[in-house]
């Protein structure tokens, strides 16, 4: 049996990096891509009548004849910029560092899973 040449195996071992890499930014994308959606939902919960599609149409005008809706008047556009979006915005900076704090901790006690 021949062992494999240092080349080899240095190939090898890039091969899989490479691939574990990749996969790593396909999870990021996808997660980067879940949080954008869950912002834009809590943009749109509520008493007002914000819809994603009328959100689209008040941004993008370009649009709004594809979205057929009406933009959001200068009510509802208070409403979103001076209520909706600092709590989201807060909310998400608030999980991020939350998440920054429990890896810290994690490695400052060396535990892998942070026991309560």
């Amino acid at each position: 049996m021949r062992l494999p040449e240092p080349q080899e195996r240095t190939a090898a071992l890039s091969g899989r990096y490479l691939a574990l890499r990749a996969r790593k930014r396909l999870w990021l994308c996808l997660a980067v891509l879940l949080l954008l959606a869950a912002a834009l939902a809590a943009c749109c919960m509520g008493v007002a009548d914000l819809t994603p599609s009328r959100l689209l149409s008040t941004w993008l005008p370009p649009l709004r004849p594809l979205l057929g809706s009406a933009p959001l008047t200068e009510t509802e556009q208070n409403v979103l910029l001076m209520l909706r979006l600092p709590r989201v915005a807060i909310a998400v900076v608030a999980g991020a560092g939350l998440g920054c704090t429990g890896t810290v901790m994690q490695a400052i006690t060396g535990n892998a899973m942070a026991s309560p």
